[in-house]
C-alpha cells in the first residue's frame, strides 16, 4: 500500500529573469512576460506551442533544439538587426485535424509574436533583452563602438527589422480524430 504525503516540499522556482550590463542591475523581469527568451537562448532543449487558434486549445507541438542567430546591416547611419530562428517539432497531441501547414504557420506566427513581445518589452525597459550588442560586436568590432552608447545599442522600435522563423514537423504522435 502507497501513502502519499500531502505536505509540500521546498522547490526552487525560477520566478523571472534579471538583466545585468557592466556588472550593475538594469531590471527583473517576471517569467510570464518573458516567453520570447526561449527562442533565442542557447540550450533549450524543448519546448512547447499550443496549438489555440481561436483561443480553444487543439493541439500540442513540442519544438526541439531551436538556434537562433542574429544579424544587422546599417540603414540610415544606425543598425537595424535581424533575428532568424530555425527549429524541427513534434506534433505530441491533435484534438482537431488541422494540416500540417496551417499548424506550422501558426506555430510560426505565435514565435514571431513572442520575439517581438520580447523586444518591445526591452524597449520599453531600456533592455537589450536579445542581446543585439553583442550581435554586433562579435559580427563586426569595429562598427561596435560607432552605433553603440555605454556599450549597448539605443533601443527604438525600429532596431528590429525582421523575425525570420523557419519549422518544420518531422513526427506525429497522438491524435484524437
Amino acid at each position: 500500500m502507497l501513502i502519499y504525503s500531502k505536505k509540500e516540499k521546498p522547490m526552487l522556482k525560477m520566478d523571472g529573469v534579471c538583466f545585468l550590463h557592466r556588472y550593475n542591475k538594469q531590471a527583473c523581469i517576471p517569467r510570464r512576460q518573458l516567453d520570447g527568451l526561449r527562442w533565442v537562448t542557447k540550450g533549450t532543449e524543448r519546448t512547447p506551442i499550443y496549438i489555440q487558434p481561436n483561443g480553444k486549445m487543439i493541439g500540442t507541438l513540442v519544438v526541439r533544439g531551436p538556434k537562433a542567430s542574429v544579424s544587422y546591416e546599417i540603414k540610415d547611419g544606425r543598425p537595424v538587426f535581424t533575428v532568424d530562428v530555425q527549429a524541427t517539432g513534434s506534433i505530441i497531441e491533435l484534438l482537431k485535424n488541422m494540416p500540417e501547414k496551417q499548424i506550422i504557420e501558426y506555430a510560426t506566427k505565435t514565435v514571431k509574436k513572442e520575439i517581438e513581445d520580447l523586444f518591445q518589452l526591452g524597449v520599453k525597459e531600456g533592455i537589450d533583452t536579445l542581446q543585439l550588442s553583442n550581435a554586433l560586436y562579435r559580427q563586426n568590432v569595429n562598427d561596435w563602438p560607432k552605433y553603440t552608447t555605454n556599450g549597448l545599442v539605443p533601443l527604438t522600435k525600429d532596431t528590429l527589422g525582421k523575425i525570420n522563423v523557419k519549422l518544420s514537423i518531422d513526427t506525429y504522435r497522438k491524435s484524437k480524430k
